[in-house]
């Protein structure tokens, strides 16, 4: 038995690992456009952009685990199946709990260290991230600033044509300042330069014009032409942001989220968004488990072809399991059933199914 078992596993590896890649590559794919677009377009350093992205990653391999323990059985099994082997382990005897069960210990191994991964290693490596994030924001102001589209910075709306992020230095500015008026202020300027002081970023703009409407009539406005005219924007909320990054509930470890609900429990305020957190932690890293199960028996189940559809068949389950997720949340945020049971829901659905297959494909 210890030669099938290893055999099966040396066919699941591979499968695994190949899950693992292409499911991290496809969710990773946007963050690495954005951290290459932090080096070239925004001067970020390449090593801070590599922190980063090593801070990011736990975060996807909470969800790319449970998709990769499903590709890898569904792949592993089908070729099996494909190949006929499955038949001839089961002519020779062996049944097909014996044969899934070595893949199926693994699952239960990587669910409970996922746990811990979830509820500890994930939130405090996006504690890291974000610090190191608002850190640059704060360090470099013009990080949020984009050329040729508008973009919102407190209460003025800008877009700006040119920028050289080596001197801070800007071309053809158009910026609506809104205030109380019915008609936002218009200021359009030529030239302009960001110099950065200790609690705000001053906008210097060079020979430009201010139009303001008049809120009766818009066919009345007030037009004012400068040379030199300063905005200053302050960078309080952005320092405030830097300390309370840890505050956010996905930058919470298991123990945080626990004292906060102790916390907002003693203030009568609700926190059943904290709880629903806590423990779809949880659903995650049992997910290992319950993928493995599911795939086995479905695999086994199939007559032909079953490794050409893996990754469809993956991509199906994948939705469907996060379909239930996202049910369970809204049954556990209208309080039709407690957090810990509503959350529970997708991996009790998706394993009584599991359990269900595997003795029917048992007494085959």
């Amino acid at each position: 038995m210890k030669i099938i078992n290893k055999y099966i596993l040396k066919e699941f590896l591979p499968q695994f690992l190949l899950g693992l890649l292409v499911f991290t590559f496809i969710l990773i794919m946007e963050r690495i456009f954005y951290l290459t677009n932090l080096i070239v377009s925004k001067g970020v350093s390449v090593f801070k952009v590599i922190q980063m992205f090593s801070y990011i990653l736990p975060s996807f391999a909470s969800m790319t685990l449970p998709m990769s323990f499903l590709m890898g059985t569904l792949l592993a099994f089908g070729r099996l199946q494909d190949d006929n082997e499955i038949i001839a382990l089961r002519a020779g005897g062996v049944s097909q709990i014996k044969i899934i069960i070595p893949i199926l210990l693994i699952s239960l191994i990587f669910s409970g260290f996922m746990i811990f991964f979830n509820q500890n290693i994930v939130p405090n490596a996006q504690k890291k991230f974000s610090k190191i994030y608002y850190n640059i924001a704060y360090q470099k102001p013009t990080l949020k600033f984009e050329e040729k589209t508008f973009f919102t910075l407190q209460n003025y709306k800008l877009y700006i044509k040119k920028i050289n992020r080596k001197t801070n230095s800007m071309k053809d500015l158009i910026i609506y300042k809104t205030e109380n008026h019915k008609y936002p202020t218009l200021i359009t300027a030529k030239t302009g330069k960001l110099i950065q002081k200790t609690n705000s970023i001053k906008m210097k703009l060079f020979n430009g014009m201010i139009q303001q409407k008049n809120d009766k009539d818009p066919r009345e406005f007030n037009q004012l032409y400068f040379k030199e005219y300063d905005i200053n924007f302050d960078l309080k909320d952005a320092q405030k942001k830097i300390h309370d990054y840890s505050k956010s509930t996905i930058n919470l470890t298991a123990n945080e989220i626990k004292k906060e609900i102790v916390n907002l429990k003693s203030q009568n305020i609700n926190a059943i968004n904290l709880k629903i957190q806590y423990h779809q932690r949880f659903t995650m890293a049992i997910a290992c488990f319950i993928f493995t199960l599911l795939a086995s028996s479905l695999a086994i189940m199939s007559t032909k072809h079953t490794k050409s559809i893996a990754f469809g068949l993956s991509l199906i389950l994948i939705f469907v399991f996060y379909a239930l997720l996202t049910f369970s949340a809204g049954v556990a945020e209208k309080k039709l059933l407690t957090p810990a049971i509503a959350l529970s829901l997708p991996n009790i659905i998706l394993g009584i199914i599991g359990v269900i297959l595997s003795l029917r494909v048992n007494k085959k």
